[in-house]
């Protein structure tokens, strides 16, 4: 059985998920390996990139399960409509 959201979507992210593959699943899991590497004063994605997101969460201290719905809700909101009337960005 796949792993699934509270609202009962699967799942994009999983331990076994390399960083590689969090990005080309969702660019916005950029935006948040990018925050995770600079509070620990590493770059993930240049020096990580190929490693799962279990074992960079095991080396850096971070927790799993918070890294992957931070990561889920990253992807959510990017994929989320604009309201109606707004403009896209410029």
């Amino acid at each position: 059985m796949s792993a699934r959201q509270p609202d009962g979507a699967p799942a994009r992210f999983a331990p076994g998920t390399t960083l590689l593959d969090a990005v080309c699943l969702s660019p916005a899991a950029e935006a948040v390996l990018r925050a995770r590497g600079e509070a620990v004063g590493v770059c993930l994605l240049c020096r990580e990139l190929f490693e799962t997101l279990q074992d960079v969460a095991a080396r850096h201290g971070f927790d799993l399960a918070e890294l992957l719905a931070e990561l889920e809700a990253a992807a959510r909101a990017a994929d989320a409509p604009a309201p109606p009337g707004s403009s896209p960005p410029a």
